[in-house]
């Protein structure tokens, strides 16, 4: 009786990526076996090993080994992780600036259009950083396919709110006091101006004749929210005063006023008068002519002054003396006291 002689063969299977992978190894056609599995009772001679396949690797090339009596062959097979690229684009230009950037499985982060070599053929995912004033795009799956460079693109949306402003007092408004924000288009009171970028802007006002403009102010924008301010002007205002002549005017009761308002004596000064024309009006006194209606200009803190002069109102007197005989005797008139004259002077 023969007895047939045999071995055994152990094989071993790198790297352990492949193993982790479901990599094995028959003989022969036979069981599929695990790394470091020894397969004993080969007979003595050439056999052919074989190894799986496994997605994302290269397999191993089929390889004869020998097996000698009663010795135990030993050999390995190695796996090629296959691999490919990704680049990604990152829009738009201005989330570029700000400092975006991606990353792919945790790893290091990457700016726009830079492409990560050696990555393992399979899933993987693109994750976006957080840059101030931008919508980060959501992380995503990209598909990674043997020598090949897949190409993705992540956009981020640009983050705004809105800017409202009032302007006060009613009567700034109604003189053409507006608003605007960053230098750009003027805007009416309450009006709202969308589209602002996320972040700190600068809110400007008009300058109005007659008042005095609020400073410029930072605003802070946020995101999808509206943001409320007023910007209060003062008005520029000044004085007035008026000297009434001459002193018998004044002793009779002349009087001025402005823009209708109280009746004031002479040398009076009023004051909170609006920067601009006022009318000063004299009232009416009996004996004198009433001085015309004058338009005066008011300036911003100062006083401006000006003249009434009321004008006597006068009249004749002629006296007659008689008889001839009294005059002729020396007889003559006067008025208030005033100086003697003959019959019929006027």
């Amino acid at each position: 009786t023969y007895t047939q002689q045999t071995g055994s063969l152990q094989v071993t299977i790198s790297p352990p990526g492949a193993v982790t992978a479901g990599a094995q190894w028959r003989v022969d056609g036979g069981a599929w076996r695990d790394s470091d599995y020894t397969e004993s009772g080969l007979s003595v001679g050439s056999h052919t090993v074989e190894y799986s396949t496994v997605s994302g690797w290269d397999t191993p090339i089929s390889e004869t080994v020998q097996i000698n009596d009663g010795l135990t062959t030993t050999t390995t097979g190695t796996y090629t992780q296959q691999t490919g690229s990704l680049q990604v684009t990152i829009s738009p230009p201005g989330a570029v600036t700000a400092g975006a950037q991606w990353r792919v499985d945790g790893g290091t982060w990457r700016d726009s259009d830079y492409t990560e070599s050696g990555l393992a053929v399979g899933s993987h995912t693109v994750e976006y950083n957080t840059v101030t004033g931008w919508d980060t795009p959501i992380n995503e799956t990209v598909q990674i396919n043997d020598g090949l460079t897949t190409t993705t693109t992540g956009t981020y949306d640009l983050q705004t709110g809105s800017l409202q402003v009032t302007i006060s007092p009613p009567g700034a408004v109604s003189a053409g006091a507006q608003w605007r924000v960053d230098g750009g288009t003027w805007r009416d009171s309450d009006y709202t101006e969308g589209g602002l970028t996320v972040g700190s802007h600068t809110v400007e006002y008009s300058v109005v004749s007659g008042w005095n403009k609020p400073a410029d102010e930072i605003v802070q924008i946020n995101d999808g929210l509206t943001t409320t301010t007023t910007g209060t002007y003062t008005q520029q205002t000044g004085s007035l005063q008026v000297t009434i002549s001459p002193p018998g005017a004044v002793t009779a009761g002349a009087q001025w006023r402005v823009d209708g308002g109280t009746w004031r004596d002479s040398e009076y000064t009023e004051s909170g008068l609006a920067v601009g024309s006022h009318t000063v009006e004299y009232n009416t006194i009996t004996g004198w002519d009433t001085p015309i209606n004058e338009t005066v200009q008011i300036n911003d803190g100062l006083t401006t002054t000006t003249s009434g002069t009321y004008v006597q109102q006068t009249g004749s007197l002629q006296v007659t003396i008689s008889p001839p005989g009294a005059v002729t005797a020396g007889a003559q008139w006067r008025v208030d006291g005033g100086t003697w004259r003959d019959s019929d002077y006027t």
